[in-house]
């Protein structure tokens, strides 16, 4: 449940304690409630907060390095192209063109990108 107000959280809690109760169900007794934006909801390799959404570090830092590895070798756009796809689809899905912008060797890459063909 996501919401601004953590006092209304605590309430909406409640009412879904009692009716699980009544299917005889229960939350787990370590549950936590807490601010959106004080460290964001990560979920499914991204942190979402309010008003944007980032991937996680452990996938930036692996972009990094690989293409890092990638630029060692001087290779060409297609194969460069092939071994950024998936970083790239999940780039698509949040907010992070400063870093492709910053690493990407083939700006090119940007092109396939829908949301950000103004850059």
């Amino acid at each position: 449940m996501l919401h601004g107000d953590k006092q209304f959280l605590h309430e909406l809690f409640n009412d879904v304690k009692w009716y699980l109760s009544e299917l005889k169900l229960d939350i787990k007794p370590n549950y936590q409630v807490f601010l959106l934006e004080s460290r964001g909801l990560s979920f499914v390799g991204y942190v979402v907060r309010h008003d944007y959404c980032l991937v996680r570090k452990n996938i930036k830092q692996s972009f990094i390095r690989k293409n890092n590895k990638l630029k060692k070798l001087h290779i060409n756009f297609n194969y460069y192209r092939r071994k950024m796809a998936s970083y790239l689809g999940w780039f698509c899905h949040a907010d992070c063109i400063n870093l492709m912008i910053k690493h990407f060797i083939y700006k090119e890459l940007l092109q396939y990108l829908e949301r950000f063909k103004q850059f």
